[in-house]
């Protein structure tokens, strides 16, 4: 399997597949890029386990975890590209629920037309629209 990169909280490059909007690693690799573990429980992290009720949803039986399984499993999702060997998980739903809905925003640095680097928080308490687009 060649390396893919996945980005989570962090960019971390695992040796893996990506293929079909598929993402599979090892088991290993699978809480490297997750923290959490496949055991006979479920899906574990720390003290707290998720129930799942068909693991052969989750990998093929020789030790390779489909990282999107996994990841809708615990309410979270997975894009990928498998062109360029690079998949993104996002965070859980109800961290993506408390950062809607908290109005805060990562302070990220973004040039204008011109070029110039700007914070948001340089426009904080004034209303600015920020308009991305990608090309896919």
């Amino acid at each position: 399997m060649p390396d893919i990169t996945i980005l989570s909280d962090s960019e971390i490059v695992v040796t893996g597949e990506l293929a079909d909007h598929r993402c599979v690693v090892t088991s290993d690799d699978l809480h490297t890029v997750t923290g959490w573990e496949l055991k006979t429980e479920g899906l574990c992290r720390d003290d707290v386990c998720v129930p799942v009720p068909d693991r052969s949803t989750l990998g093929d039986g020789d030790g390779r975890v489909d990282v999107g399984a996994v990841a809708a499993a615990l309410d979270r999702r997975l894009v990928t590209d498998p062109e360029r060997a690079v998949a993104a998980l996002s965070v859980d739903r109800s961290t993506r629920l408390r950062t809607v809905t908290s109005g805060e925003v990562v302070d990220v640095t973004l040039p204008d037309l011109d070029g110039s680097a700007h914070r948001l928080s340089e426009w904080s308490g004034t209303k600015k629209l920020l308009v991305c687009w990608a090309s896919w």
